[in-house]
């Protein structure tokens, strides 16, 4: 099963809520911009998945993923680092270009 899958999200969860905990409250910052990678790095994975569900973690706005997107990216571009706020930054511009290319696929522009 994948990571992310909704059958999984409770026994799962708990990685989601660490990362995003990671992101935003973690006190070095190093950790904080380090961790906003690796959600890029999940988002790189869910477009490179052959599997078009997972796109939809990305898509739907109940998703756990998504939803630990956005708080991440309300926490990170408030940062009082200047490197937190670049990562979260590069976190955004990597999950707008994937909605991009996810909504011209499936709309055929």
């Amino acid at each position: 099963a994948a990571l992310f899958d909704s059958a999984d999200t409770d026994e799962n969860g708990w990685f989601l809520t660490g990362l995003q905990h990671c992101c935003v409250v973690h006190v070095n910052r190093h950790v904080r911009a380090a961790a906003a990678a690796v959600l890029g790095v999940l988002i790189k994975s869910c477009m490179r998945s052959r599997d078009p569900s997972h796109e939809d973690l990305l898509v739907e706005e109940d998703s756990p993923f998504r939803l630990v997107l956005k708080e991440t990216l309300k926490g990170t571009l408030a940062d009082n680092w200047s490197q937190v706020r670049m990562a979260g930054s590069v976190l955004g511009r990597r999950f707008v270009q994937a909605l991009l290319k996810i909504y011209k696929s499936r709309n055929g522009d």
